[in-house]
């Protein structure tokens, strides 16, 4: 089983989101549908296996 972050944390990780210039252009494909990611309530996913959270600073 793994656990969800919840609160704070998913907060922490949309302002983080916002101040990363490789977040903010692969936002913007994922919006526009060229990627193999996926925008979702503020954060950028990549599809595959496991549910990965792409933030700043990784």
């Amino acid at each position: 089983m793994t656990s969800q972050p919840q609160g704070d944390i998913m907060d922490l990780l949309r302002e983080g989101l916002q101040h990363d210039p490789v977040a903010k252009s692969l936002i913007a494909l994922a919006h526009e549908g060229r990627q193999r990611f996926w925008v979702e309530d503020g954060l950028l996913y990549t599809k595959g296996d496991d549910s990965t959270c792409l933030s700043g600073g990784t």
